[in-house]
C-alpha cells in the first residue's frame, strides 16, 4: 500500500486474541493518521452520502456472522440516522462485510469510493466488535487517540511503544472526551490507557456493546441528521449566536431572568449527568449524591432544525421509544432527560434533571443546593 494511500485507507486491525486487559492492537499509528495536510475525520469527501452506506455480505460469513452483523446494523439504525442498506450490483462505492481469521477486527477508514472492507474473525465474530468496525467505515476514530486525551489518560510505566498515537488531525467536534465509547479501547492497560479519574473504572466495550449516547450524538452531527436524530448538544463555553437562539427551553426559575435551559455536564464521579444550564452564569446544575452540584463545563441542549420535541407526563414505569438520551452513567446506564416541579417562596420552578434508565419511575432534579427525587415529572421526547 502506498504511503499516499494510507491516510484515506487506513487499516484499523486488532489481533486475534485477547489478553486479561483487553484488545491488542498491531496496526501503526501511521496508518491509521494521516499523513497530508488536512483533517483525516471529517473530509467531506469521505462522508457516505445522506449517511447511506451500501455493503455486501462476503461468502465467508456464516449464518451466526449475518445474525451478528445485522445486530451491529440495528445499533446504528436505532440511535442515527445511518441506514446499511444492500448494495445493487455495478454499485462502486461499497463496504463488504468479511470473516478474515487473522485478525480480531479491521476496516477501512471512512468512503473510499470504491470496494472496501469491514472485517472480523476468530472468537472476535460478535456484534460488538462489527459495531466497532463500521464506525471506523463511518469515519470515526479511536477515542483513546483523540488530541486532547492527554487531559482524560495516561499511560505510567507504559514502554514509548506501547502508547497509542495521538491523531492531532481528528475533528472531535468540540465534544467531550467518552470513556463508554465503542471506539475506545478497554482501560487499565497501556494501549488503552490509564484514565485519570479514578472513578472510571471501565472503558470502551466493558461499558456497553453497542454505541454510546455520545457516539451516537457525534456521529448524528457529523452525518446532519434531521428529525428525531437532529438535536445537538453544544459546549457551552462556546455557544454561536445560532446556538444560543436554538437552545431548547427546559423550565423557568423565579430567581431566573427568562427561561432556562438543558444541559449535561460530566460530574466527578465520572457520569454524564443531565441538569438546567443557566445560561447568565455559563453553569450546569446537576444532582447526584443528594447534593446539587455545579458545573462550569459541558453542553447545552439545542434544537437547530426546529424539530418537534415536547415534554410530556411521565407515562409509566417504562421509557418511552421517541425519549431523548442525554447522558450515561459510569457504568454504561442511560440518562434520559427529564422536568419536574418544586415550589419556591410560593412561586413555581420548573427544573430539567435526569432519569435512570434502570428506574424510570423516578426523575432526579437538583435545586438550592439539594437534590430532588420524585414520582411526578414530564419526559423530553420527539414527536
Amino acid at each position: 500500500m502506498s504511503s499516499n494511500s494510507l491516510y484515506l485507507v487506513a487499516i484499523i486491525a486488532f489481533a486475534n486474541f485477547l489478553s486479561t486487559q483487553g484488545y491488542i492492537c498491531n496496526t501503526p499509528d501511521e496508518w491509521l493518521f494521516p499523513t497530508n495536510n488536512g483533517t483525516r475525520s471529517f473530509r467531506p469527501w469521505t462522508k457516505w452520502p445522506g449517511g447511506v452506506v451500501k455493503y455486501e455480505f462476503h461468502s465467508s460469513l456464516s449464518a451466526n456472522d449475518r445474525t451478528e452483523v445485522q445486530k451491529a446494523f440495528n445499533e446504528y439504525h436505532q440511535k442515527t440516522c445511518i441506514r446499511f442498506v444492500a448494495r445493487s450490483p455495478g454499485e462502486a462505492a461499497y463496504v463488504s462485510i468479511e470473516v478474515d481469521n487473522e485478525v480480531c477486527g479491521v476496516a477501512n477508514l471512512c468512503r473510499t469510493g470504491g470496494y472496501q472492507f469491514a472485517r472480523f474473525g476468530g472468537s472476535c465474530r460478535t456484534s460488538n466488535v462489527m459495531v466497532h468496525e463500521l464506525g471506523h467505515s463511518l469515519c470515526m476514530g479511536h477515542e483513546q487517540s483523540r488530541p486532547d486525551r492527554d487531559n482524560f489518560i495516561h499511560f505510567p510505566g507504559c514502554a514509548a511503544n506501547d502508547i497509542p498515537g495521538k491523531d492531532t488531525s481528528n475533528d472531535v467536534l468540540n465534544s467531550m472526551y467518552d470513556f463508554a465509547s465503542q471506539m475506545h479501547y478497554q482501560c487499565y492497560w497501556c494501549l488503552g490507557g490509564y484514565p485519570r479519574n479514578t472513578n472510571v473504572e471501565k472503558c470502551g466495550s466493558d461499558v456497553t456493546p453497542g454505541l454510546s449516547v455520545l457516539d451516537a450524538n457525534k456521529l448524528n452531527e457529523y452525518y446532519d441528521c434531521g428529525g428525531c436524530h437532529s438535536y445537538r448538544f453544544r459546549n457551552f463555553q462556546l455557544l454561536s449566536a445560532a446556538d444560543r437562539s436554538a437552545l431548547l427551553p427546559g423550565g423557568s426559575d423565579p430567581y431566573v431572568s427568562g427561561p432556562t435551559y438543558v444541559c449535561r455536564g460530566l460530574h466527578p464521579s465520572g457520569d454524564i449527568i443531565p441538569g438546567v444550564f443557566n445560561i447568565h452564569s455559563s453553569t450546569c446544575y446537576v444532582s447526584y449524591g443528594n447534593v446539587e452540584v455545579a458545573l462550569k463545563a459541558g453542553d447545552a441542549l439545542t434544537n437547530p432544525k426546529g424539530v418537534g420535541f415536547s415534554w410530556v407526563q411521565r407515562p409509566g414505569t417504562y421509557i418511552p421509544s421517541n425519549a431523548i438520551a442525554g447522558g450515561r452513567t459510569r457504568q454504561g446506564e442511560t440518562l434520559y432527560i427529564g422536568r419536574s416541579q418544586i415550589s419556591v417562596n410560593g412561586q413555581i420552578a420548573t427544573v430539567p434533571g435526569k432519569i435512570h434508565a434502570n428506574f424510570p419511575g423516578y426523575a432526579y432534579f437538583s435545586y438550592n443546593g439539594k437534590e430532588y427525587k420524585v414520582t411526578s415529572f414530564e419526559i423530553l421526547v420527539c414527536n
